[in-house]
């Protein structure tokens, strides 16, 4: 080290590592709390002792623990902080775009996608990662629970808990989707959304355009006693060996849940699926991250990117692909061409023709 004051830096920036987890300990508690919902409820920005009021906390050291995740999250934007005097307890707190989506009663609101990746389940393979990267075991998962993720989500509670998550952010998805790339559904005839879970996106799309009979294709197990409608139908099966015949074949992140053997795979089965059927000139949407070489301009989309990454590779085995990596699966399963529409946020739009 150069200087006292290089090293002085050089510890703080470890200790910010070390604690870089809490701020999402944070926000889970908050919102298990209803801290969210208690601010919006009272009407204007609300002090830590008005809240730890509505919460009945009378221990002082728990008051100032809350005090200080309001500031983490404060200081990390989700949150807004303001002073109403020049005392401490003066500091009153109010929801910011992000915090908004935490809300109950908010129509596209991300709780149950929060308690999925913040819950114990997800939580309890990462500190395993060394371990992993030098056994024998495919996933960090495996390594933790003893089967993969996928087994795990069919075996257990956590199966509805990752279908709940999977539908919030379709939900938040598919309105995005649906109005930004209004074109890309004009002249469908049919659709199937493939591993479309309970049919969020689907019902959403088949609102939106009334004139597309839509289709959801799972596994049995998922779909099983969910209703049919006059533009809505549930199919089970297998995405590996048959999806049914459509004009238009959707896979909603889903590709980055898969290995490069499986997605060309998966994309054959799609391309059978579009080429079958009664239309034949169909196409395949694929909605999903897209990694960019100019992610460097926005540091926080980096971030999740990267962690993305860490968590498709390690708990399944995906992961997350630039347009390099994207063209040599849709090539090598059949397509000759293919369009990337970015949308708001992460994720694009790909179209792929035969």
């Amino acid at each position: 080290m150069d200087s006292n004051g290089e090293l002085a830096r050089a510890h703080a920036d470890l200790w910010k590592h070390l604690f870089g987890f809490l701020p999402s300990a944070a926000l889970n508690c908050l919102i298990e709390l209803g801290v969210p919902d208690l601010i919006q409820n009272h009407g204007k920005p609300m002090t830590v002792s008005e809240i730890v009021g509505e919460l009945s906390i009378t221990n002082p050291i728990k008051t100032c623990c809350l005090g200080s995740m309001m500031d983490i999250l404060a200081h990390s934007g989700f949150l807004s902080r303001e002073a109403k005097g020049v005392e401490d307890e003066d500091i009153a707190y109010s929801l910011t775009t992000a915090s908004r989506l935490l809300l109950k009663d908010e129509p596209l609101n991300l709780r149950q996608f929060v308690f999925y990746l913040l819950g114990k389940i997800l939580a309890g393979p990462w500190p395993l990662l060394g371990q992993w990267l030098k056994n024998d075991t495919p996933t960090v998962f495996e390594t933790c629970y003893g089967i993969p993720f996928w087994e795990l989500a069919t075996k257990s509670d956590f199966g509805p808990l990752f279908n709940e998550a999977m539908a919030v952010d379709s939900r938040l998805i598919g309105e995005i989707l649906v109005n930004e790339c209004k074109a890309a559904f004009e002249g469908l005839a049919s659709i199937v959304d493939v591993a479309g879970g309970t049919g969020t996106l689907a019902t959403i799309i088949a609102k939106n355009f009334p004139t597309i009979k839509c289709k959801v294709f799972d596994l049995p197990h998922v779909v099983a006693g969910l209703q049919n409608n006059k533009n809505l139908e549930f199919i089970g099966g297998d995405m590996f060996e048959e999806i049914p015949h459509v004009h238009v074949a959707l896979l909603k992140n889903i590709l980055h849940d898969w290995s490069d053997e499986k997605c060309i795979m998966i994309l054959k089965k799609c391309k059978e699926a579009i080429s079958e059927g009664e239309e034949k000139s169909g196409k395949v949407m694929v909605i999903e991250m897209v990694k960019r070489e100019d992610d460097t301009v926005d540091y926080q989309l980096v971030r999740v990117r990267l962690a993305m990454d860490v968590h498709m590779t390690s708990c399944v085995n995906g992961m997350e692909r630039n347009e390099k990596e994207w063209a040599h699966l849709f090539f090598a399963a059949g397509f000759t061409t293919y369009k990337i529409t970015p949308m708001s946020g992460l994720i694009s739009l790909i179209e792929l023709f035969p």
